[in-house]
């Protein structure tokens, strides 16, 4: 804020700009704003495609760090002011690092997080006095006036106070992706189980706990004890999961075959 020491300092994620001057910035505005078309102007700019890349992807990996470093102009036709995608050589005046910023790992895309973007307003004049933009450089001038009265507007139409917030947002941490990977594959029910009878016919074997009971009779075979049988599942045990996966096994609940567990003397009671 004026007067505070302090400076809003806006980000770009490399060392030049996306466009060359206030001219091409309107050009680029338009085509994303009034007709809706980043992607076309994007395939006929190959400069700005290339500079602008997407931070909000690297930042839900891990935290990013910034070294603040400043560029002296010594050479004026080596070092122009107002085309802004002209690197200026490191040879001819090497970067000075002037301090470190952390941007801590968070979901740029959480919930609540574009409200209280729309509440910020960031002007690139708002600086100390030794650090004010160049006048010879059309971005810089056309910048603040134009971040400053869409900021204005922005602010009216969303009925939200011009002063920005008090303290910044806690960051949100993204959701961890599932881990899907297969460590070990296994056979259920697990091979070692007996299950036999002296009939020669069989019943289907309960796949859940505590199924209720099938009807009399499904147990025995004239007095012989059926063969209790029941389908095998082949699948995986998986790296994030407390259990396996285990394709078509029912859960508990199912009410397929869904009886309870019993032995082969229930029916005599």
């Amino acid at each position: 804020m004026p007067g505070s020491g302090t400076a809003d300092l806006i980000l770009q994620n490399g060392p030049r700009f996306f466009v060359d001057d206030a001219t091409e910035m309107a050009t680029f505005t338009e085509a994303g704003v009034i007709r809706h078309d980043y992607p076309g102007y994007l395939a006929t700019h190959p400069v700005a495609k290339e500079v602008l890349h997407d931070l909000a992807t690297r930042l839900a990996r891990d935290e990013y760090r910034f070294t603040l470093s400043v560029q002296v102009r010594t050479d004026p036709d080596r070092m122009p002011l107002d085309k802004a995608t002209v690197l200026w050589p490191e040879d001819v005046s090497p970067y000075v690092p002037i301090a470190d910023l952390v941007l801590a790992r968070q979901d740029v895309s959480a919930r609540g997080q574009a409200e209280y973007g729309q509440a910020l307003a960031f002007n690139i004049g708002r600086v100390p006095p030794a650090n004010r933009p160049c006048e010879e450089s059309s971005l810089a001038r056309a910048r603040q006036v134009v971040y400053a009265a869409g900021a204005e507007l922005r602010h009216l139409a969303n009925g939200q106070p011009v002063d920005d917030p008090a303290r910044p947002r806690p960051a949100v941490l993204p959701e961890p992706a599932p881990d899907d990977t297969i460590v070990q594959a296994v056979i259920h029910p697990a091979i070692g189980v007996a299950r036999v009878g002296s009939s020669d016919e069989f019943f289907y074997a309960p796949e859940v706990p505590y199924p209720d009971p099938l009807p009399l009779g499904t147990y025995r075979d004239a007095g012989l004890v059926r063969v209790p049988a029941g389908p095998g599942h082949s699948g995986g045990h998986l790296r994030a999961a407390d259990d396996a996966a285990q394709p078509g096994r029912r859960r508990p609940g199912s009410d397929r075959h869904g009886h309870r567990h019993a032995s082969a003397d229930d029916e005599n009671g």
